[in-house]
């Protein structure tokens, strides 16, 4: 395949995090569960640019009606992020946290992905309770 999806998969086997390879994609699916709730991530290797992508798949749509302030609360929650960004889809209310690193001028690592990974993971469980709250007008 190529270097960033074998130590992508590689650093998934050692972690003992299981995962679906999406068939003709360079990219893993694999869930995450804490004590409050369960989501989906995907983390798709771009060879050709050097870069990996992780996406964090929050659980459930959001409204339309709650969209506009959902979308504000992301804007805001983004703002004092130091890596990464939430993104709302207007037009299924899917929201998403999306992390990347570019490896161009160096290899990608099993420590490098695996920081990736977890700070993706990590804000997503930091954030997806309040999201949750606003989405369904709390």
């Amino acid at each position: 395949m190529g270097q960033i999806f074998d130590v992508l998969r590689a650093t998934l086997d050692e972690d003992g995090i299981g995962y679906d390879v999406l068939p003709g994609h360079t990219a893993l699916r694999f869930g995450f569960r804490t004590e409050e709730r369960a989501w989906a991530s995907v983390a798709q290797a771009h060879e050709a640019a050097e870069l990996l992508v992780v996406v964090g798949i929050l659980p459930g749509r959001v409204e339309a009606r709650r969209r506009a302030a959902v979308a504000e609360l992301l804007m805001r929650i983004n703002l004092r992020l130091q890596l990464g960004n939430f993104e709302l889809d207007f037009d299924d209310g899917q929201v998403r946290f999306r992390t990347a690193i570019d490896f161009a001028g160096g290899g990608a690592t099993s420590a490098l992905i695996r920081r990736l990974v977890r700070a993706n993971l990590a804000r997503v469980a930091r954030h997806a309770a309040l999201i949750e709250e606003v989405s369904a007008g709390a």
